[in-house]
């Protein structure tokens, strides 16, 4: 069976309101029954625990495609990776998972009210356009979650009270960006 793995943060976790949900989950497995879908998301995560994590929740699974959605922690000043750790450190989960398997998404925005001092714009674009760079040149489907959430009238809609985390029209926003890659990599 064809399976796609959606590996990341609390953000692809679904996290909402304090749980895990199936918010992203359910958006890309309506668009393709005919795949399975596993979310591979856990809250607070960066890319240096992405990768002491992928081959235990994704690499010994065999997936055909992978998400990598990465970044909103490792750009947070709290958490600080910083941009050349972050991008060394998905160059490595690609090359574990297969560069023709990859679907990379860049660093998401936060709402620059609540989080202006710990995820601040310029450094989500440094890290997006680092990530960006390296899709480009490695001929990888990116998505550029931060410049798509910065063309919606009004961003803000996409997040929850807590500035970071999606709100339903921000998975509604990242299910479809994700479904159009998808669709791309099964052929449909």
């Amino acid at each position: 069976m064809t399976t796609l793995y959606l590996f990341g943060d609390s953000i692809t976790a679904g996290y909402r309101e304090g749980a895990i949900t199936d918010a992203l989950t359910k958006r890309v497995a309506v668009a393709f029954p005919e795949l399975k879908i596993v979310n591979a998301g856990i809250p607070g995560d960066t890319t240096i625990d992405a990768l002491k994590r992928i081959d235990q929740h994704v690499l010994r699974y065999e997936p055909s495609y992978v998400t990598v959605f990465f970044g909103a922690n490792d750009v947070a000043t709290y958490n600080h990776v910083s941009l050349e750790t972050y991008l060394v450190n998905l160059r490595e989960i690609i090359q574990w998972i297969g560069k023709d398997k990859v679907i990379l998404l860049g660093t998401p925005y936060a709402s620059q009210k609540i989080h202006g001092q710990d995820h601040r714009l310029e450094d989500i674009k440094r890290y997006s356009d680092g990530a960006r760079a390296f899709a480009e040149m490695n001929d990888i489907p990116f998505i550029d979650m931060q410049t798509i959430m910065l063309e919606q009238s009004e961003p803000e809609t996409l997040l929850q009270k807590d500035g970071l985390h999606f709100s339903s029209a921000g998975y509604e926003l990242l299910a479809a960006q994700i479904n159009v890659e998808v669709a791309k990599k099964v052929g449909k």
